[in-house]
């Protein structure tokens, strides 16, 4: 007579035996359940075990958990175990080793198990898979440490535009007074550094805060040949500089600064990767894609392209690093010497053009990255603005307010050479008090946006309610502050540092509707 399936499980009564059950449901939990003797060899493996850790339960049992799961957490575990038999359970966090070699971190339940005669017989154990709970928790407190970054880089930002803008300004007016061609060139440098100072705290802004930034066409062989003069300057001198440009380049719709830093941040991790020296290249070149060859990367589009491609040869990048080096805070370098910032950036400037970036490297042979920006299809245009002169003032008083002592001392220099009349006030209490005495005398008024006692929007309302149609420049470090002009009528935004030119011409704009003339 043949057996039924359940025979050796099932009671005379035909019922399944109470440990098949038990093992049965077992089976069916998500969690990894074992049993561990108190000797710590494994006694029972679930499904879910053989799924999380990866070893079947033929493998597992009668196999020390000490070798088999413990070793990345073991003086803990031995913790654990010894606190389980003084207390009868345990909880918390532990990290178990898998069969591939990779670390598992799991919540951990320890009950102990006892005899009929109430005596410790083995450790019943509840594992919860919190793989994927701390690569949420992670992205969630990069994404903290990101805002935290976005809000003290606003801070910084204002701080350092307002260090930058009277030092813009003093530089713009001492050219007038030099004629020595040295002197003449070293303002130059010193003007150049400083507007190019203030255009690096407005890409640390885009990163941190996501801002927009302007876009213009552009034509990229003299912003490649600005950064080649850089890094040859600057690079250490064991470093051999390649550079290669396609004469049929196309232009792209792009920011100037932000293609530069892009090409920065790729060269400063290629300088990096070859500390005894060797090549850097860069290469300039046209891409078109058709469909096919566009469906091999995902954020591309079939057309043309703009293609630079900056080569090291230095260290290369781990295979398994590869695919982290793009995540904010990643970096390959020792402690203190990256951020992990470089590349995140570069890829989020890339995206936001349209484009896409790859990446080839071999461990000892160097890397290649290629930036890939869609060409475009409109063209450069070629005409250069003339030479401006600012349009003088004809005694116009003008209410200057800002808390940086600096640069009401060289805003006031500015419009007494150019004609106007100026009274100060060091923050917007202050000014609303000027103001309210001498409002029949000022003709317009240029506030600062970021003060203390009372803010830009405040010392704005005040003014506007003592004469409501008084024009109003608003001055800022920050482009969200540009919301001003939407806010309140009669009212225009300037983005510190600005240059004398642009000061005057909407002092100009503002009180007569004109703008910079010949």
């Amino acid at each position: 007579m043949t057996k039924p399936p359940c025979a050796g499980f099932c009671g005379t009564n035909g019922l399944i035996h109470p440990a098949l059950l038990q093992s049965v449901l077992l089976d069916q939990a998500r969690d990894a359940i074992l049993i561990r003797a108190l000797d710590h060899r494994i006694l029972y493996w679930n499904r879910s075990a053989e799924r999380l850790f990866g070893w079947s339960a033929a493998e597992a049992i009668d196999r020390s958990s000490l070798a088999l799961l413990d070793p990345p957490d073991g003086p803990r575990c031995l913790e654990a175990h010894q606190a389980v038999l003084a207390h009868g359970e345990w909880n918390g966090e532990l990290a178990h080793l898998a069969k591939n070699g990779t670390t598992v971190p799991v919540e951990s339940r320890w009950t102990l198990v006892r005899d009929h005669q109430g005596q410790p017989q083995s450790i019943l154990v509840i594992n919860r898979d919190l793989t994927e709970s701390k690569r949420i928790e992670a992205h969630h407190l990069r994404a903290q440490r990101l805002e935290s970054i976005g809000a003290l880089a606003s801070g910084i930002a204002h701080d350092l535009n307002n260090v930058l803008a009277p030092i813009l300004m003093s530089i713009e007016l001492l050219g007038e007074t030099l004629t020595d061609e040295r002197n003449v060139k070293l303002l130059e440098t010193l003007r150049g550094s400083a507007l190019r100072g203030g255009q690096m705290v407005r890409q640390i802004l885009t990163f941190t805060r996501g801002e927009q930034s302007q876009r213009v066409i552009t034509t990229v062989q003299p912003l490649v040949a600005e950064v080649v003069r850089i890094i040859r300057e600057t690079f250490p001198k064991n470093l051999q500089i390649q550079v290669e440009t396609a004469p049929d380049l196309p232009p792209v719709f792009a920011n100037p600064t932000q293609f530069q830093q892009v090409l920065m941040n790729l060269c400063v991790n290629a300088r990096d990767a070859m500390p005894a020296g060797g090549t850097l290249a860069l290469r300039a070149a046209r891409l078109t894609l058709d469909l096919f060859a566009a469906q091999k990367h995902p954020d591309a589009r079939p057309g043309t392209y703009l293609t630079i491609a900056v080569a090291d040869t230095g260290t290369g990048i781990p295979p398994e690093a590869l695919g982290k080096i793009w995540e904010p805070f990643f970096t390959l370098k020792a402690v203190g010497e990256g951020t992990g910032l470089g590349l995140a950036t570069v890829r989020q400037i890339v995206r936001a053009h349209g484009g896409f970036i790859t990446v080839a490297s071999e461990p000892g042979c160097g890397s290649c990255f290629q930036v890939h920006l869609p060409a475009s299809a409109l063209p450069v245009k070629a005409s250069v603005p003339p030479a401006l002169q600012p349009l003088p003032g004809h005694g116009e008083k003008i209410l200057i307010v800002d808390d940086e002592p600096a640069f009401l001392e060289i805003t006031e220099a500015i419009f007494n050479r150019y004609g106007y009349r100026v009274v100060t006030a060091h923050d917007g209490q202050e000014a609303l008090a000027v103001f309210a005495k001498q409002r029949n005398e000022v003709d317009l008024v240029m506030t600062d946006m970021v003060m203390p006692v009372l803010d830009g929007k405040d010392t704005i309302r005040g003014l506007q309610r003592i004469s409501p149609q008084v024009p109003i420049i608003a001055a800022s470090g920050l482009n969200e502050n540009e919301s001003v002009t939407q806010d309140f009528e009669n009212t225009s935004f300037l983005l510190k540092p600005f240059t004398t030119e642009k000061l005057l011409a909407t002092v100009n704009e503002r009180l007569h509707g004109k703008v910079l003339s010949n």
